[in-house]
């Protein structure tokens, strides 16, 4: 990972860098800085402010309102981060202004709402991780099921407060932003940004998990139901952007 964002960002070395959304331990932070860039900053609102190394620190901040100065940073990139952003269209704008002109926003991340397990089940309880990999929901069902049809389902296989824990993640958790792929696409299109890279990507690991679960009548109610929709089989968005 830490090449191909070198490689698109053209190089690492002597830049200001950005990461949005770091992850909490500031593992992603301290892997770029280790390819020799003036300064990394991890940005995340959960993370307590802290130095990682000479040229690397950690800051809590929300990426749509910072007060960083016009054209700071010579790269911004994100990783597993966008999905969870509100209004990303205003922290498109911001981390636009935040880059020098020629500045290179790299970004990946997914599950996006729009995918099989969009619903992003990422939870504990009774310390044990419950996620969209150990437990295999009906493919669709934060698009197709209803709360009651769902905690049926989950009643099948786990007890009643789990159950219930489940159903109200996929139904309430406020950690999605619940763009669709085609939201992305117009969100990003219409921005200041030159679009080098737009791509979505697949997960063959996790289509082995719930492919075998997808039939006619799923997808039939997908497009019937979200006509102005179609890229569903799309796990998450992969973007090189240029100022």
């Amino acid at each position: 990972m830490i090449d191909k964002i070198a490689s698109f960002c053209g190089g690492l070395k002597n830049k200001t860098i950005l990461d949005v959304g770091c992850d909490l331990e500031g593992k992603l932070v301290q892997q770029l800085a280790s390819l020799q860039p003036k300064e990394v900053i991890g940005l995340n609102p959960a993370v307590q402010d802290q130095e990682l190394s000479p040229n690397s620190r950690l800051e809590s901040g929300d990426i749509r309102h910072t007060g960083y100065a016009d054209g700071y940073f010579d790269n911004i990139v994100s990783v597993s981060a966008f999905e969870h952003i509100h209004d990303l269209e205003t922290a498109i704008q911001e981390m636009y202004r935040l880059l020098k002109p020629g500045g290179t926003l790299y970004s990946i991340f997914g599950p996006i709402w729009s995918g099989i397990c969009g619903h992003h089940l990422w939870f504990e309880y009774h310390n044990q991780l419950y996620n969209y990999w150990n437990v295999i929901l009906p493919p669709f069902c934060h698009l197709l099921m209803n709360s009651s049809a769902l905690l049926k389902f989950c009643q099948n296989y786990f007890p009643q407060d789990l159950s219930s824990q489940i159903v109200e993640y996929v139904d309430g958790c406020p950690d999605q932003n619940r763009l669709f792929y085609e939201d992305y696409e117009h969100l990003i299109r219409s921005s200041k940004f030159r679009v080098l890279l737009f791509r979505g990507y697949d997960n063959p690991e996790m289509n082995k998990l719930y492919d075998p679960f997808i039939s006619q009548n799923t997808l039939n109610l997908l497009y019937f139901k979200y006509p102005n929709h179609s890229n569903f089989f799309y796990i998450g968005i992969e973007m090189v952007l240029k100022k």
